[in-house]
Order: C-alpha cells, then structure tokens, then sequence
C-alpha cells in the first residue's frame, strides 16, 4: 500500500486520543469560532486495532518508515485531507502579547522584517500556490527570520526559513564549500514547502504541522502520546509543549495581522533602512527642521534584563556585535540578568521647543518614539521646553 506507514503514524496520533473526554483536563484556550478538527475515516477502531503492534513501537521506528514513502507521499498532489484551509486556535492573551511585543519593544527590527518580506511576498506567495498551501505560511517566513537570507541562529538554522543541515539535505538543499542553498530565497521556499506538505499529512493538522516545524516531528508525537490526546487546545493546557512552541502559532497569526494593517499599527511599506534614508534627505531640504549639527561618540549603558541577547542588542541599537563585544572585553554571547553591557553610539543632541513632543521630534530625525525612549532612559513621553534629547546618528 502507497502511503501505509503514513497512514500508520496518522493512527498514532489519533489512537492517542483514547481517554473518555470527561476525564479530560478542561483546555484553557478559547475556542474562536474555528472548525472542529474532524477524524479521517481511516481511523476507525479495527483499523488500529489491526496495527496495534506497530502503533506500540518506538517513535523513530514509525518516522523512520514514514521517512522511507517519503518520495510516495509528495506524489500524492490531491489529499483528500483539506490541505489548502488553515483554522488555526490559539490564545488571545498570547495573541495580544505578541501585537504588544511587535509593535514596541522590537518595533524598529519588526519594520525591516516588513520591509524584507514585502520585497518577496509576490515570489514566495506564487510557490506556495503552485505546492496549493495556505498562504499564510508566509508569515511563517516573516517570524522565523524577518525574510533576512542570511541570517543564522546560534543553533545552526539559516537563511529564511531557518533550516537545520539535516533537514535541508533531505530536502535537496545543497550545503558544502563555499555554497549554502538553504540562503536562495527560491531553492529554500521550494523545499519548505515540500517538507510543510510532509509535516501536514503526518498530522493531518495545520496546528501540529506548525508545532512540528518549529520543535520537531518527534518533540510534537511525544507531547501527543503523553498528553493521551490529539487536540492542540488539550496539549497547551497540560502545558506538555515547551513555552516557545505555545507561543508559536499566536506569533504567527499577530504577524499575520500587523503585515495586513501596517497603517493601523504605525508601520511603513519599506524597510526602516530606506525610511530613514528618504526621511533625511526629505528633513535636509526642509530649513525649517532642525537637525544636530555636533556629532559625539557615547557609550550608552544597557541593563540586561529576561531574554536579551547580543545580537538583539547590535539590532536594537545599530550596532556591530564586534564593537559591542570589544567596549566590553566579552569573550562570549552569553549575558546575564541585570548585567550591564555599554553600548558604544554616535549621537546628537537636540534642545526641545516650545509646542516640540516627543512623536514630532521622532518623525524630525527619523527614528522611532521607542527608540528615544531607549536613548534617554525615559520612562514616560513627557518632555518639556529646553530638555536636552540624546539623538542617535544612524549610519
């Protein structure tokens, strides 16, 4: 049979679902008007019953096989699971979070990841098509790397869909000497695709197809077979997956919905990099917008607090991690809580007028309200007449 050990691995995960509901935990995520996940007929009882000998082995055993009919399973172009609708849950106390987080703390990195992914929406969305996926797996692009093609993770993952070297040379990514296929925005979104069509006939679920990219196939069929239960809401409220990935789909879909309203929430259709370009040539022609004259070097001083790194901080402040390694004398990435790291700038200074607030002078020099915010240690945006600002020159 062409897809006999998918079908098996699929009857794990629903064999797993054999706890009567009522002694089920009562999930703590909302249920927003989002289908209910319908079995296949397939996974009948006699079906697993047949099978319960396979069902009971190991997880790299089934995925093993699963792996093997791999090359069957991307033939098979029309499943009769519904691979094209995508109803994802998720929570909407997560979901807020991330629109906050998005939108300030890390509104000025979020800006040239939009700008990045508006620059290759149209050649990412038009392979997906051609695979027939959702074209929401877009925006998985957009939070897995800010469509940066060369950006790599301490862990190794590179280019925008930041794949591990296994994982891309099984899907026909070519990585040796001097050649990195996982960075070719076309060659890497070909072969995610391939492996999302994977991950979703192994779960017959966006959810878990999701939770799968981003922990793994064997991460998720553990947490499955723990939980006793097939049901993402079940899982989250038994707290069986690792914050990270609970927090993956409602990164996602806050992505999805700041890309789609970028004028509600403030953000421009270009990179920051280019905004603030136009804006200086623009300011430049303008007699009547003062600008710094006296530029200063100055070491800011950061306080390291929960879940900064290096390289959020050389994004942050524009930066090198090199410079901000060497004002340091750092040795490693590593930082620690309350730890506090000089960040070595070229600033300004600007006096505030009379009728001055702190957006006008944001939009005057091109930057951000966070960004000042962050320069001059304020905590509020409140300034008065003759308050001297610290502005960042960006080069």
């Amino acid at each position: 049979m062409k897809c006999c050990y998918l079908i098996i691995l699929i009857s794990l995960v629903i064999g797993c679902a054999s706890q009567p509901a009522s002694q089920r935990p009562k999930p703590e995520l909302p249920q927003l008007t989002m289908e209910e996940l319908t079995d296949d007929a397939m996974m009948s009882e006699e079906f697993v019953k047949e099978n319960l000998s396979i069902v009971e082995k190991k997880d790299v055993v089934i995925l093993q096989k699963v792996k093997k009919q791999s090359a069957a399973v991307k033939k098979i172009e029309n499943t009769s699971l519904n691979m094209h609708s995508m109803n994802l849950r998720y929570s909407k106390k997560l979901y807020d979070f991330w629109i906050n987080y998005l939108t300030s703390r890390f509104r000025d990195t979020f800006q040239n990841h939009l700008g990045n992914a508006l620059k290759y929406k149209d050649t990412v969305m038009q392979i997906l098509a051609r695979y027939n996926l959702p074209k929401e797996l877009f925006y998985v692009g957009l939070i897995e790397s800010g469509y940066n093609l060369r950006i790599k993770s301490r862990a190794g993952a590179a280019g925008p869909w930041q794949f591990m070297k296994s994982t891309a040379i099984h899907y026909g990514l070519k990585i040796k000497r001097g050649v990195d296929e996982r960075n070719d925005l076309i060659k890497s979104t070909h072969a995610a695709c391939r492996y999302f069509k994977d991950l979703y006939n192994i779960f017959g679920s966006w959810e878990f197809a999701l939770l799968a990219y981003n922990k793994g196939e064997y991460g998720v069929i553990r947490a499955i077979r723990r939980g006793n239960s097939r049901d993402y809401k079940v899982l989250v409220a038994q707290k069986l997956l690792p914050r990270e990935t609970i927090y993956y789909i409602p990164k996602i879909v806050a992505a999805r919905d700041i890309f789609n309203q970028m004028d509600q929430y403030g953000f421009s259709g270009q990179s920051r990099t280019l905004a603030t370009q136009e804006v200086s040539v623009q300011v430049a022609k303008s007699q009547t917008t003062p600008r710094p004259k006296v530029v200063y070097k100055k070491h800011l001083t950061h306080k390291v607090r929960k879940g900064d790194t290096l390289l959020g901080l050389s994004q942050r402040y524009a930066v090198s991690l090199a410079k901000i390694k060497q004002s340091n004398s750092l040795r490693s990435n590593r930082l620690l809580k309350n730890q506090k790291i000089k960040i070595p700038v070229k600033v300004s200074y600007y006096t505030v007028r009379e009728g001055d607030n702190l957006t006008l002078v944001a939009q005057k020099f091109g930057l951000s309200v966070g960004k000042i915010l962050s320069y001059n240690s304020l905590d509020s945006e409140k300034i008065y007449p003759r308050q001297r600002l610290v502005i960042p020159v960006l080069l």
